[in-house]
């Protein structure tokens, strides 16, 4: 007995042709795929400074102390050398107008006698300007020579006027000094004249007024010493007030007693205290009033 295959039912859609070319689906068999690419990190941007704030009253503008201290130093140092310079100027300047003068009269004798002996070098137009500028330079200078002696003149008339206008101010202060009073002592007055020497030369810049009364105190010190007059009492410095004192001490003691009866109680009833009232006059009275304790013993 012979039995037949089965054939089995072909579908196409259900078993796939075999293909050597076909790729295997292993996964270690796969192309190794392209590494990812790192993200490109972009650099932060760097913080703006913030601008300062403009200078206000609530917000001040502060300079370092050293920056202040370097700035405050080369002024101070310009200052100074600045100062230097105008002191040193003016050192100069009084050391050519103290210098001798010049003797515009041998200069231009020097000037003629060189275009006479012919050594002079230039020509005859700028010898005769040379020589006119010279006159006019010894013109100059003997008119300055005369006003300034008269300046001097006039300063020592004001100031030997000045000093007599306070010495006999001084002697009428002070009669022992002034030959026409009664009080006047000769050896007082020597001994005050030799004392000024001294004071004139210990304080040059002190007025006249002041060199007197500088001297006097020196003359009644000597005098004192010598016996020849009593010393002076100490004045005590609270005289004065003492003295007001004593007078608004006075002034209150004579017031009048504000209690007792003046002018102004003169037609005036007296008015008798609470407790001289009788009941009918004390009830009439005002509540206010019996009740008020600065009223109580009146």
């Amino acid at each position: 007995m012979t039995t037949e295959k089965e054939e089995l039912p072909q579908d196409d859609g259900d078993i796939a042709d075999f293909d050597d070319t076909t790729a295997s689906t292993k996964p270690e068999d796969a192309a190794p795929e392209p590494a990812a690419e790192p993200a490109k990190v972009e650099p932060e941007p760097e913080p703006t400074p913030a601008e300062p704030e403009p200078p206000s009253a609530g917000n001040p503008v502060m300079i370092p102390k050293a920056r202040f201290d370097e700035a405050t130093g080369a002024l101070k140092d310009d200052l100074r050398n600045q100062t230097a310079r105008a002191e040193a100027l003016a050192a100069e300047l009084a050391a050519l107008k103290s210098g001798p003068p010049v003797d515009y009269g041998a200069e231009i004798k020097a000037l003629d006698e060189a275009w006479n002996n012919d050594t002079f070098e230039g020509s005859h137009d700028e010898y005769i300007a040379q020589r006119d500028g010279l006159i006019v330079s010894r013109t100059e200078q003997a008119t300055r020579e005369k006003f300034q002696e008269e300046q001097a003149q006039e300063a020592a008339l004001r100031e030997t006027q000045a000093w007599a206008d306070a010495a006999n101010a001084f002697a009428k202060a002070n009669p022992i000094y002034d030959g026409e009073s009664a009080e006047f002592d000769a050896e007082e007055l020597a001994t005050l004249e030799a004392t000024l020497k001294g004071v004139h030369a210990r304080n040059p810049g002190a007025s006249h007024a002041e060199k007197l009364a500088k001297a006097h105190k020196i003359v009644e010190a000597i005098a004192t010493a010598e016996g020849r007059r009593a010393a002076p009492q100490p004045v005590n410095p609270h005289a004065s007030r003492n003295a007001a004192d004593a007078k608004a001490q006075a002034s209150a003691s004579a017031a009048p007693d504000p209690s007792a009866a003046g002018t102004g109680d003169r037609g005036r009833q007296s008015f008798p205290g609470l407790k001289d009232l009788k009941d009918k006059d004390y009830n009439a009275l005002p509540k206010e009033v019996t009740e008020s304790k600065s009223l109580a013993d009146f």
